[in-house]
C-alpha cells in the first residue's frame, strides 16, 4: 500500500512541477497570438471588421462590373496586395475554356518589397453565354523560404440575362428574404 502511495505521491509532483515549468498561462499564450497577428496584418477601419482565412496574406481586387455581354471585350484590372516586407509571389491563371484572355501569358512573378500593391491587366472575352471562372493561385515565398497559398475566383456572367441573374450592386441592399409567417402554439401535453 505505501508502495502505491509513493507512486502516486512521486507522479503528482513531477506533473506539478513539468506544468510549473511554463512561465506563460494559457491565456497569456492566446494574448500573445492575438498580438502577434494584430501586428503583422493592417487595422481595418473604424466601425469594421475583418477577417482573413489562413494562408498567404495577400488580399484581392478587380474592377469588373460583375456581368457581359456574350463577345464583348472586357478590359479589367487585378490587384494583389500583399502583406510582407520582403519575398517573392507567384500567380498562376487558370480559366474555363470558354474565357479567352489577352495577354495569354497565366504565370506571373512578383517581388515583394514593401507591402506593396501588384496590379495585371487583362482583356477577357467570351462567345458563350453563362457562368464561366477566371481562378487565381497565389503562392508567396517570404525571407525565411516559408511558403503559403491563397486562391481567388472571378464568376464572369455572360449572355443576355447575366446582368439579371446577378440583382442589385447596392451595398445597402437587404440581404435577408423576408417571408410571412404564422406561429401557432398549443398548451403542452395536446395532441
Amino acid at each position: 500500500m505505501n508502495l502505491k502511495r509513493a507512486a502516486f505521491l512521486g507522479l503528482t509532483l513531477t506533473l506539478i512541477s513539468v506544468a510549473g515549468c511554463s512561465k506563460k498561462t494559457p491565456m497569456d499564450k492566446m494574448n500573445q497570438t492575438h498580438t502577434d497577428q494584430s501586428q503583422t496584418t493592417k487595422q481595418p477601419t473604424k466601425n469594421t471588421h475583418q477577417h482573413q482565412k489562413p494562408g498567404a496574406k495577400v488580399r484581392f481586387s478587380h474592377n469588373y462590373k460583375g456581368y457581359s455581354e456574350v463577345g464583348e471585350i472586357e478590359t479589367i484590372e487585378l490587384v494583389f496586395t500583399d502583406g510582407y516586407s520582403t519575398g517573392q509571389m507567384q500567380l498562376k491563371l487558370k480559366s474555363d475554356e470558354a474565357l479567352s484572355i489577352e495577354p495569354s501569358t497565366m504565370d506571373y512573378i512578383f517581388s515583394l518589397d514593401g507591402y506593396n500593391s501588384n496590379k495585371i491587366k487583362l482583356s477577357i472575352q467570351s462567345h458563350t453565354e453563362g457562368k464561366h471562372f477566371l481562378n487565381i493561385f497565389a503562392m508567396v515565398t517570404d525571407a525565411n523560404g516559408y511558403s503559403s497559398g491563397r486562391v481567388f475566383s472571378i464568376a464572369f456572367y455572360v449572355g443576355e440575362n447575366a446582368k439579371n441573374k446577378i440583382g442589385p450592386q447596392d451595398p445597402k441592399a437587404e440581404s435577408v428574404i423576408r417571408l410571412p409567417s404564422i406561429e401557432t402554439s398549443e398548451p403542452a401535453g395536446s395532441p
